[in-house]
């Protein structure tokens, strides 16, 4: 019993210490969200079981999210897909409302699923994604906006800070027949409750994703994370 309350002590105390690295979060409220209802059809294997560092990418997605102070835990799933979550992690799960509509049917049922104000949501292919790149992100949220990266004008919408309240306006672009969580974030950006964080240089490699069989196979740092030494641009 006194090993298992000094085991939970030492986790507590290293989490207050990831949490807080690289910047703080100001006492942000946000949900820490995973799409994970892909059909994975590219790479022929369901990518949130891929192996880095010993663990499934979807187990390190969310210990990355909870590590960064999430609120609570959220994985948006198919109808078909039953992934298992790590048993140490309170994790909530959400079906897509839409089927086979995209990643943007996934940022909408978190986004409605949530109940903090700010949504922080990850795709779950970013085997190179760390504690550092995330802290760098929520720090950059303000009372009236989140935040997308953005790199060479392209909008990197499946690795962002959205506020809840975006839902309603993921719900109209589906209803337009708009697929693609880019539109969400342009939208963002143009009406202001997104605002665009540019990256370059390492940042960019930290939002590498896989889609093929190839891309694990050549992957080679990738697989070796440190997610506190890893470095991002302003």
């Amino acid at each position: 019993m006194i090993y298992i309350k000094r085991k939970r002590m030492i986790e507590c105390l290293a989490s207050a210490v990831y949490r807080t690295a690289p910047g703080d979060t100001h006492g942000i409220r946000f949900s820490g969200a995973v799409l994970a209802g892909g059909r994975s059809r590219r790479m022929g294997f369901p990518k949130s079981r891929l192996i880095v560092a010993g663990e499934m990418l979807l187990h390190r997605q969310l210990r990355l999210l909870a590590l960064a102070g999430a609120s609570e835990l959220l994985i948006s799933l198919n109808s078909e897909t039953q992934e298992l979550p790590p048993e140490d992690l309170c994790v909530r799960t959400v079906l897509d409302r839409l089927a086979d509509t995209g990643p943007l049917a996934g940022i909408e049922s978190l986004l409605q699923a949530s109940q903090k104000p700010w949504v922080t949501i990850l795709a779950v292919d970013l085997p190179r994604l760390n504690l550092r790149f995330i802290g760098e992100l929520l720090h950059r949220v303000t009372p009236t906006s989140g935040v997308v990266p953005v790199h060479g004008g392209r909008l990197e919408p499946l690795c962002a800070v959205y506020p809840k309240s975006a839902a309603a306006i993921a719900t109209r672009l589906l209803g337009e027949g708009r697929r693609e969580a880019s539109g969400l974030a342009s939208t963002g950006v143009r009406e202001g409750w997104l605002q665009p964080w540019t990256i370059d240089g390492p940042a960019v490699e930290t939002l590498t994703n896989w889609n093929y069989p190839w891309d694990v196979r050549d992957a080679g740092a990738a697989t070796s994370d440190d997610s506190r030494t890893s470095q991002t641009t302003a």
